[in-house]
């Protein structure tokens, strides 16, 4: 063994710094599987031990973004509300992997881009990655004000992330159906309770028992993206649906895995999942077959579910305010959006959106 790897051990394909201090042995991550990059890592942290032991303060160079979330952590979190810091953290898990161990002082705008492709890779929208490059970008201005970083390339990265609105695409009820075949009961449970009720994923996977009435067959939505309460009338198949949910001793969610918790990571789950649900078809993706189109058979994001919902709620006859209301829309311009739609689907003229909306 070379002597440089003493202080080196490997355990499921990641190495971990073995360092003895006061007698005891300290092992931390260095979060990466190559040897090379391990040895690096080990020798700054060595370095940095080194320093601390002569009472010298760490070099700013050799700060981490985990350094980093931890400042801006001990700084923000205090000030801020459960359900806000709930979120940062979601964003900061989704982070971690690309960013964990790497000297803040060298992410430039590059890294963040590249992190931004892999996302939108994984199936996340346009305003989750911004959601995301956002929490980064309040990282970046802890670690500016510490001295640790001279640029911000999370903030420069969020300007080429498009804000436009997602496209309306209903997803094909058979389509969902094959979907449905291929996940676990209770996260497909979770997906049918979105699709019957047009909430957002937040939403659902954040449903606790509390929050429902059985004898009166209504649902409050408190994890709201406009951060205001409401509460809706569900069918009884969705009560019935609810109804046959497992009760978990360890945790008061609807839904969510055996051990207890909410579902994490539900959008690149959920993604996975409608992959394989169309190579079980025989299918794949668009661009690689044109038939996939034209069959019905386009991936779909869970959003994509409260689309579904909002369309097949006008094509019923049902009252554009009526639908703001019930899936919580702030502005009733995004209810129009969907009005629209349907008019320009039905090749009816643009003034037919008003009277559609009334």
């Amino acid at each position: 063994m070379d002597a440089r790897d003493k202080n080196l051990l490997l355990r499921g394909g990641v190495y971990y710094a073995r360092i003895e201090v006061s007698g005891r042995e300290i092992r931390r991550s260095l979060r990466t599987g190559d040897r090379r990059v391990a040895r690096g890592r080990l020798k700054e942290l060595l370095e940095e031990a080194g320093r601390a032991r002569a009472g010298l303060k760490p070099r700013a160079e050799t700060r981490t973004w985990a350094d980093a979330v931890i400042r801006f952590a001990e700084l923000h979190y205090p000030g801020l509300s459960d359900s806000t810091v709930k979120r940062y953290k979601v964003s900061l898990r989704a982070l971690d992997p690309h960013f964990g161990a790497r000297p803040i002082a060298q992410l430039e705008q590059s890294d963040f881009s590249a992190y931004a492709a892999a996302r939108m890779r994984q199936g996340a929208s346009g305003a989750t990655v911004r959601r995301d490059l956002t929490v980064a970008s309040l990282v970046m201005v802890a670690a500016k004000r510490a001295g640790w970083a001279k640029e911000n390339g999370a903030l420069e990265e969020m300007g080429e992330i498009s804000e436009r609105r997602d496209p309306i695409r209903p997803v094909p009820l058979r389509t969902l159906a094959l979907v449905l075949r291929q996940m676990p009961r209770v996260f497909a449970d979770m997906t049918r309770f979105a699709a019957r009720t047009g909430c957002r994923q937040d939403e659902a996977r954040t449903l606790t028992w509390q929050q429902l009435d059985m004898q009166r067959g209504t649902i409050t939505f408190t994890q709201t993206k406009t951060g205001i309460p409401r509460v809706i009338e569900a069918t009884p198949a969705t009560m019935r649906l609810l109804r046959r949910q497992p009760r978990r001793p360890t945790t008061d969610e609807v839904f969510g895995p055996s051990g207890g918790g909410p579902f994490e990571n539900v959008s690149s789950r959920f993604h996975g999942v409608v992959i394989r649900g169309l190579q079980a078809a025989g299918r794949s993706q668009p661009g690689a077959d044109p038939s996939v189109s034209r069959a019905g058979l386009a991936p779909f994001r869970f959003h994509d579910l409260r689309h579904t919902f909002c369309i097949r709620w006008l094509q019923r006859g049902g009252d554009a305010w009526a639908l703001a209301r019930y899936v919580g829309h702030a502005r009733f311009s995004t209810t129009e959006g969907y009005v629209r739609y349907l008019v320009q689907r039905a090749g009816s003229k643009p003034g037919s959106v008003e009277r559609a909306a009334r």
